[in-house]
């Protein structure tokens, strides 16, 4: 998951590949969050791209508490709102 919050795109590619052990691409941590969750959060749009396009779970949830933790600091302010969308038509 560090790779894919960097952006290292190449090292995300060679840890999900055989040759870096194979790790599933929806590998998680003990919270749930997986390297599309990372990449995601980081702003690494290519990297969550191509995890999309290697099979990433676009469905798979974080335990509710981490949610919360992460969020409490957010204002409800829509000027505050950004998303964050892999097609690459954007």
């Amino acid at each position: 998951m560090d790779a894919a919050a960097r952006g290292d795109l190449a090292e995300v590619r060679r840890l999900v590949s055989s040759s870096g052990g194979g790790k599933s691409v929806d590998a998680a941590d003990e919270d749930g969050s997986t390297a599309l969750h990372a990449a995601s959060q980081s702003g690494r749009r290519e990297v969550a791209a191509a995890l999309v396009d290697m099979g990433a779970d676009v469905n798979k949830k974080v335990r509710k508490e981490t949610i919360e933790a992460e969020t409490s600091h957010w204002s409800t302010s829509n000027d505050n709102k950004s998303s964050f969308n892999c097609n690459s038509n954007n």
